[in-house]
């Protein structure tokens, strides 16, 4: 069977709001090694530590190649790769570096070729992450989540989670993806807001209203200004029946959305949703004037994107 054509794919979607899809997160990364750091580091996450060898058994330089694969300089990785002469079972470990090199680079044909030769996968944090992320791209969610868990293993990776998370809810294993959310928010509190609006959205999609609620004012007591938590509340206040309150929170992520827009174009789609939340609570409301309003502004901000889209 031919492999998917995604080569040089930017649309690897996890689930910004919504479970169905899948996205690479979109989050600053975890602090990356400098390029003068020494090749013997350690990796600390959650409380984990994983001490990368500066050479493995076959002698190929994994700490200088990991370190380079954090900064995406996956020349230097190929060529600190090629200067160590093979030897003797060898050939997974070097394909495991190189795929990961190509998927560095959004070759993810390249990457997902070289991937599914490999018989027994060994790897570091990066190289699980890059692995997990080019069979998500495939589809391949169960290869997905085995990848990213070998990354988790190692170190609790940041980047590894976030994936297996997101393909756990592409397979309809809700429930291990609101752990992986829940673990994520403990860890990472920078972007709790953001890792309990994924679990909320899981929740509405579970009918679980109420349980959805309470992650969404967890989300916002993390961050006030997270416009995708105030959307994930308006959403599950309108299907508790609450509609007037969902008009409020509503009101508040098209707020926070606005804020962001000089920063962040990506908020134009948290804009059109909240308007479409709160356009949705006025039709329950019997108020069709501010209904038509809020749906003449998504079909403005909707035509402007085009408009940018295709160089107008």
């Amino acid at each position: 069977m031919p492999l998917p054509q995604f080569k040089n794919s930017i649309c690897f979607l996890l689930p910004i709001l919504a479970v169905s899809t899948l996205s690479l997160p979109v989050q600053p990364a975890p602090a990356q090694t400098k390029p003068n750091q020494k090749p013997e580091q350690k990796t600390k996450a959650a409380g984990a530590t994983y001490r990368i060898p500066v050479k493995d058994k076959y002698g190929l330089p994994i700490a200088q190649i990991e370190s380079l694969l954090k900064i995406r300089n996956s020349k230097g990785a190929l060529a600190a790769l090629t200067k160590v002469p093979r030897s003797t079972g060898d050939t997974d470990r070097r394909s495991m570096i190189a795929g990961a090199a190509k998927a560095n680079d959004n070759d993810f044909d390249g990457a997902l070729l070289l991937f599914s030769r490999i018989k027994v996968f060994e790897g570091t944090p990066t190289e699980y992450y890059l692995a997990a992320k080019t069979f998500a791209i495939a589809q391949n969610y169960q290869k997905a989540i085995e990848m990213a868990t070998r990354g988790i293993n190692l170190n609790d990776d940041q980047k590894c989670l976030e994936i297996r998370a997101a393909a756990y809810s592409n397979l309809g294993r809700f429930d291990e993806a609101i752990q992986d959310y829940e673990t994520l928010a403990r860890v990472y509190p920078a972007w709790t807001a953001d890792y309990l609006s994924k679990e909320a959205a899981i929740l509405l999609k579970l009918n679980r209203f109420k349980e959805a609620l309470l992650a969404t004012e967890r989300a916002i007591k993390a961050n006030p200004s997270e416009a995708g938590a105030y959307l994930m509340k308006a959403t599950s206040l309108r299907k508790l029946g609450r509609t007037a309150e969902a008009v409020e929170a509503s009101t508040r992520s098209l707020e926070a959305a606005r804020a962001r827009l000089s920063r962040n174009r990506e908020a134009v789609f948290l804009l059109n949703r909240a308007l479409e939340e709160r356009a949705t609570c006025y039709q329950i409301l019997g108020k069709r004037k501010e209904e038509a309003a809020d749906r003449d502004e998504i079909k403005t901000s909707s035509d402007q994107v085009m408009n940018e889209l295709i160089g107008r």
